[in-house]
C-alpha cells in the first residue's frame, strides 16, 4: 500500500498533472495581476498554501525521478543538471518568500537614516492587562496581513493568557485620509493644506488649540497677546470673515484672480481663504471656513500619492466589542489606536513595520537630470550618500540606475525621490541566500538546455541514433531496390532486342502554345494644380454673426470631405520640400527629434497611421506625413474638419455621444463640439472626463475617453502650432525650446528674435503657398535656411548633429519594423511547418523501419 501511495505520488503522469496545474494557476495569476492589482493575485494566488504545496510536490517529484531513473550516473548528467536546476530554483524561490523581506528607504537630503519601512504590511498589537494572578503585564504581537481593496474578509485572533481578542474589517475604504465625517457634528476645526517635502498633507486644527506642523506653531483663535508670546501663526475668526496673526514676514498669491500680497511681521491682517502663503520656510492654504464635525477617517477628495487604507472594524473579546478606525498600508508607519475592552487596554495600527540596518545612510545629495525644456521630464537621477560603519568607517557610494549599492547583505537601488527633489527613495532588498540559489538554478537550467541537445547520453542522442539507424537501414533497401530495376531493366531490353520485326515509332507530342497578350495601363493619378486656396477666412467667417443682428446660436455645417480633400490636394507641397520641412529640429517633451520623426508620431497618435489619404475624383492621393503636417500648419481650421481621430469600432457608446454614424470609424475635430443640427455647443467629452481620470481602476471606455481626449487636444495643439517647439531662446533655463504661441512667455530680448519667432511659420507657409502657384520655392527654402541658422546659433548645446538627423530620417522612411513583421509572421510559420514535419517524418521513418 505504502509503495502503491508513494508511486501515485510521484508518477510519470502526476508529474504532468502538477505541471498542468501549475501552469494553469500562473496564467490565472498573471490575469488577476492584470484586472485587478498585484497585491490580489498574491492573495488569491502566489501567497496561498496550496501554491507553496504545488511548488513543494514539485521539488519533491523532480528529487524522486533523480532516484527513480538513476540519474546519479555521469552519461545522465545532462538529466541531472535539469532536474537539480528546478529543484533549485524552487527552493531559491522558497527563501525569497518565507526568510527575506524587502522595504523602501525615505532619506532627506542632509538627513542619517538606519531604519527602512517593510513591503509587507502587519497588524502590530499591543495589550496591556492582567494575569491570571492580577499581575499587571504587557504583550506586543505583530502579525503579517494582506489584504487588497478586492479582499480585505480577514479576522486576526489575539491571544492575552485565557482571552481572545479579534479583530475584524466591516469596511474598507480606499485611499483613505483624516477628515471630518459628512453630516456629523462635534468640535469646530480647521483645515491647514501644506506641501511639506513636496507633498500635500492635511492638517485639522481644533478651535482653541495650537499645534506644531513641521516645526511650525499654528493657533487657531488664541489671544493675540498669548499667541505673540508663543511665536504662533494665528488664525481668528471674526464677525466679518478672518484675520491671520504671523510672527513671520511672508506673502500670499490668490488663486482666483492671481492677486498678490504681503504679510508683514507682528501684525494683525485679513486672511485670504484659498490663497497660497509662503512664510516661515514653508507653504499653506486655508481652503475654507471653521468646519463643524467630527474626525475620522474618510475617503480622500482628491488622489493622494499614499494610497492608505482606512480599516472600519470591529474588536470583540468575550461578549463585548467595539468598533475602531485604522488608517495605514504599504510604506506607512501609522500610529496606534487605542480601545478598552473586557478589562484590557488593546492598541493596534495596521502598516509597514521598521527594519533596522546593521549601519547608516546619510544622503550627502540628490541630483536629478532633466530632459532639455522639461520641468518635469527626468532623464536620470542618483543619490550621494555616505555609509557609515558601526566602527565610524564612512565611505562614499553614488546609487542610480543600473548601480547598486550592496552593503551587509543588503541591496539598495534607487527607486524615486521627494517631488522638490530634496529626498531620495531608496528600495532595499535583503535577500542574498534567495538570490543567489535562483542564480545558480537559472544558470544550471540554460547548461541543462545545451547539454540535452548535444549530449548523446539524453533522449535527444537516442532519437538521432534511431534516425541514422533507419537512414543506414534505408541505404540497404535502396540499393537491393536499384540492383532489382536495373536489372528488370536489362532483362526489358533484351526482349526488346528479340522483337526486331515489329517497329514502334514513338512520337512526341507537340507542345501547343497558345497565349494572349495582355497590356496592363495604369491609371493616371497626378493632380494638376488648380492654384492656392486659403480656407482659415472662410472658417473665421462661419463663425461670425452679422453685425447689428441678434446673436443666434454659432452655426458650423459639416463640410463633405470630398471637398475638404480637394482642397487639401490642391495646395499640396511637392514632397521634396516636404522632406526638407522634415529636418527641422524640434524639441519634444525633452528629446530633440527632426521634424519627420515628430510629423510621424502625431499622425499615429490621431489616426494610427502614418499617412493621411484624400480622395480626389476617381484618385486616390497619400500625403506623406510632412506634407500632412505643412497642409494643416498652412490651412488651420480647415483640418479642424478632416476626420483624422480614429474612433474604436466597437465603441458604439462614444460615437452616440458625439452624435456620428456608427459605421464611420474617424471623427473629426468639430464632431466633438457640433450637435446633430450643426450648432456649435460645448465640448461633448467633458461630463465624462473628471470621473475617467479620478477612476484609479479605470474601465475600457473610461481609458478610450481619456486617449480620445488627448488626440482632441493634440490636433488642436497642431493646427495653433503650440507643438512645435522650434525656437530656442539664449540662456534659456535647461536649454528650453519655444513654439510660437510661448512667444510672450519665452521673454526673447532681442527685438530681431522677437520679430522672427512671431513672424516666421506665417511667412514660410505663405512662401510654400507662392511656390506652388508659380513652381519657384526658392523664397521658401530661404525662410527655412533661416531657421536652421536660428537653431543652430542658440541652440547648438542640444542640438543632434546633422547626421544624426540624417540615420534618423532614413529610419523613418525606412521604417524597419513595419516591415519587418510581415517576414516575421512567414518565418514562423515556416519554422512551425519545418518543426511538424521533423516530429513527424521520424515517427513514419521508425514506423515504417519496423
Amino acid at each position: 500500500m505504502k509503495d502503491r501511495i508513494l508511486a501515485l505520488l510521484f508518477s510519470t503522469r502526476t508529474m504532468s498533472i502538477l505541471l498542468l496545474v501549475f501552469a494553469i494557476s500562473m496564467a490565472v495569476g498573471t490575469f488577476i495581476e492584470n484586472s485587478y492589482d498585484t497585491p490580489t493575485s498574491k492573495l488569491w494566488v502566489y501567497n496561498t498554501w496550496w501554491f507553496s504545496l504545488l511548488m513543494l510536490w514539485l521539488m519533491l517529484n523532480f528529487l524522486g525521478n533523480i532516484k527513480r531513473y538513476q540519474l546519479l550516473q555521469w552519461k545522465k548528467w545532462a538529466t541531472l543538471t535539469m532536474h537539480l536546476s528546478w529543484i533549485l530554483i524552487i527552493i531559491g524561490a522558497g527563501i525569497t518568500r518565507y526568510i527575506s523581506y524587502e522595504g523602501m528607504m525615505l532619506i532627506r537630503e542632509g538627513s542619517t537614516e538606519n531604519t527602512f519601512l517593510s513591503d509587507q504590511t502587519y497588524y502590530s498589537a499591543l495589550i496591556q492587562g492582567n494575569d491570571p494572578d492580577g499581575n499587571p503585564m504587557q504583550r506586543e504581537v505583530e502579525e503579517k496581513v494582506l489584504i487588497t481593496q478586492y479582499d480585505y474578509s480577514h479576522v486576526e485572533t489575539f491571544e492575552f493568557y485565557d482571552k481572545d481578542i479579534s479583530f475584524t474589517i466591516d469596511t474598507l475604504i480606499y485611499d483613505a485620509v483624516e477628515g471630518l465625517k459628512p453630516g456629523t457634528t462635534g468640535d469646530k476645526y480647521l483645515k491647514i493644506v501644506e506641501a511639506g517635502a513636496g507633498n500635500r498633507h492635511d492638517h485639522l486644527l481644533k478651535d482653541g488649540e495650537e499645534a506644531s506642523i513641521h516645526g511650525v506653531l499654528f493657533g487657531i483663535n488664541k489671544d493675540p497677546e498669548e499667541a505673540k508670546e508663543k511665536g504662533l501663526i494665528n488664525i481668528i475668526e471674526n464677525w466679518n470673515g478672518y484675520s491671520i496673526q504671523s510672527p513671520y514676514d511672508g506673502e500670499y498669491l490668490r488663486m482666483a484672480d492671481q492677486q498678490e500680497g504681503t504679510v508683514v511681521k507682528d501684525s494683525i491682517q485679513p486672511l485670504q481663504l484659498r490663497s497660497l502663503y509662503s512664510m516661515a520656510g514653508m507653504q499653506f492654504v486655508i481652503p475654507e471656513p471653521i468646519q463643524e464635525g467630527e474626525i475620522g477617517i474618510v475617503a480622500s477628495p482628491e488622489p493622494t500619492p499614499a494610497k492608505a487604507y482606512g480599516l472600519i472594524a470591529t474588536v470583540r473579546s468575550g461578549d463585548q466589542e467595539q468598533k475602531v478606525e485604522l488608517r495605514g498600508g504599504k510604506g506607512i508607519a501609522a500610529d496606534y489606536t487605542d480601545v478598552e475592552i473586557d478589562g484590557m487596554k488593546f492598541y493596534i495600527k495596521y502598516g509597514s513595520i521598521a527594519h533596522e540596518l546593521p549601519f547608516s545612510i546619510t544622503l550627502d545629495d540628490f541630483i536629478a537630470t532633466k530632459y532639455p525644456g522639461t520641468e518635469k521630464g527626468y532623464s536620470a537621477f542618483e543619490s550621494k550618500v555616505k555609509v557609515i560603519q558601526p566602527d565610524s568607517t564612512i565611505t562614499d557610494e553614488r546609487i542610480y540606475m543600473n548601480n547598486v549599492m550592496d552593503q551587509g547583505g543588503f541591496r539598495f537601488f534607487q527607486a524615486g525621490f521627494d517631488p522638490d527633489e530634496l529626498g531620495t527613495h531608496l528600495s532595499v532588498n535583503h535577500d542574498f541566500w534567495g538570490k543567489t540559489v535562483s542564480y545558480a538554478g537559472y544558470i544550471l537550467l540554460y547548461i541543462a538546455m545545451m547539454a540535452l541537445i548535444f549530449d548523446k547520453n539524453t533522449r535527444f542522442g537516442e532519437l538521432r541514433r534511431l534516425i541514422n539507424r533507419v537512414e543506414k537501414q534505408k541505404s540497404k533497401y535502396l540499393s537491393v531496390l536499384l540492383f532489382m530495376v536495373g536489372s528488370s531493366f536489362a532483362f526489358a531490353q533484351a526482349v526488346q532486342e528479340d522483337h526486331t520485326g515489329h517497329d514502334h515509332a514513338i512520337q512526341q507530342p507537340v507542345e501547343d502554345h497558345s497565349g494572349h497578350d495582355h497590356e496592363t495601363q495604369d491609371n493616371d493619378t497626378s493632380i494638376e494644380s488648380r492654384g492656392g486656396v486659403s480656407t482659415n477666412e472662410d472658417a473665421a467667417a462661419l463663425n461670425q454673426p452679422n453685425s447689428g443682428e441678434e446673436v443666434k446660436p454659432q452655426m458650423a455645417p459639416e463640410i463633405s470631405l470630398r471637398l475638404l480633400d480637394s482642397i487639401i490636394v490642391a495646395n499640396l507641397v511637392p514632397q521634396a520640400q516636404a522632406d526638407r520641412f522634415g529636418r527641422i529640429v524640434v524639441q519634444d517633451n525633452g528629446r530633440m527629434k527632426p521634424m519627420s520623426t515628430l510629423s510621424s508620431e502625431i499622425l499615429r497618435k490621431l489616426s494610427e497611421r502614418d499617412y493621411y489619404e484624400a480622395k480626389v475624383g476617381d484618385s486616390i492621393v497619400r500625403l506623406s506625413p510632412e506634407q500632412t503636417i505643412i497642409s494643416m500648419m498652412q490651412m488651420g481650421q480647415l483640418w479642424f474638419e478632416v476626420p483624422v481621430i480614429k474612433l474604436n469600432y466597437k465603441n458604439d457608446s462614444l460615437k452616440s455621444i458625439l452624435e456620428i454614424d456608427k459605421s464611420r470609424g474617424f471623427a473629426s475635430g468639430m464632431d466633438f463640439f457640433r450637435k446633430s443640427n450643426g450648432e456649435i455647443g460645448g465640448y461633448k467629452l467633458s461630463p465624462f472626463l473628471d470621473s475617467a481620470n479620478s477612476a484609479d481602476v479605470k474601465t475600457n471606455i473610461q481609458n478610450e475617453f481619456i486617449e480620445t481626449n488627448y488626440a482632441v487636444g493634440l490636433l488642436d495643439q497642431v493646427i495653433t502650432g503650440a507643438i512645435f517647439k522650434i525656437f530656442p531662446k539664449p540662456d534659456a533655463e535647461n536649454n528650453k525650446w519655444y513654439s510660437r504661441p510661448e512667444l510672450d512667455e519665452a521673454g526673447f530680448d532681442r527685438e530681431g528674435d522677437y520679430n522672427f519667432v512671431r513672424d516666421f511659420i506665417p511667412a514660410y507657409t505663405t512662401l510654400l503657398r507662392e511656390g506652388n502657384q508659380t513652381g519657384d520655392y526658392l523664397r521658401a527654402n530661404t525662410a527655412l535656411n533661416s531657421l536652421f541658422e536660428f537653431q543652430k546659433a542658440y541652440g547648438e548645446a542640444v542640438m543632434p548633429s546633422a547626421e544624426k538627423i540624417e540615420a534618423e530620417i532614413i529610419y523613418n522612411n525606412y521604417d524597419i519594423f513595419k516591415n519587418l513583421y510581415k517576414w516575421y509572421v512567414w518565418f514562423g510559420v515556416l519554422m512551425l511547418i519545418l518543426l511538424i514535419v521533423e516530429i513527424v517524418r521520424p515517427m513514419r521513418e521508425i514506423r515504417w523501419a519496423i
